[in-house]
């Protein structure tokens, strides 16, 4: 939504915002719920800061959130070489076959993504198994999105 209504301009900086953000509440949640999880323990409890972050962004949602197809729309009308795509099949064979530089930028981002998954299932695994406790395990696995943080804030510059 925060990328519609920055325009063509500044969409760079929007999505590098994003990012950030994204990032940083990773961050905090992987240390709030390894906090939760030292103190109460893994079940249930950390869980419980899951449920108050749907319930929290649900109903922020509501509130606050405005569609943004108009924006979209108007934009789209405006620019000079927009493309008429029609459905999802349309879309998914210009980002797939025929563009490469589409297909490129989708598969690092499946890429990038993936290691994330990967790093934060199997961090804690690992991790367990050099006998260290939850409270340090939240701790490193915060670190991970933390890291990416600092880079996203120095890239901004």
């Amino acid at each position: 939504m925060k990328i519609d209504l920055v325009g063509p301009q500044k969409r760079g900086l929007a999505m590098g915002l994003n990012e950030f953000a994204g990032y940083l509440a990773v961050a905090l949640a992987a240390l709030g719920s390894g906090y939760i999880a030292a103190k109460y323990g893994l079940r249930p409890e950390p869980f419980y800061l899951g449920v108050a972050f749907v319930t929290l962004g649900f109903f922020l949602s509501l509130i606050f959130v405005i569609d943004t197809r108009r924006h979209v729309s108007l934009e789209a009308q405006q620019a000079s070489q927009t493309q008429n795509v029609k459905g999802i099949g349309q879309i998914f064979a210009i980002t797939s076959l025929k563009n490469r530089n589409l297909f490129s930028c989708s598969q690092a981002g499946l890429v990038n993504n993936l290691n994330d998954g990967m790093v934060w299932g199997l961090l804690p695994i690992f991790l367990a198994s050099f006998k260290m406790n939850v409270a340090q395990i939240g701790q490193l696995a915060a670190i991970y999105p933390a890291v990416w943080v600092c880079f996203k804030s120095t890239r901004a510059r």
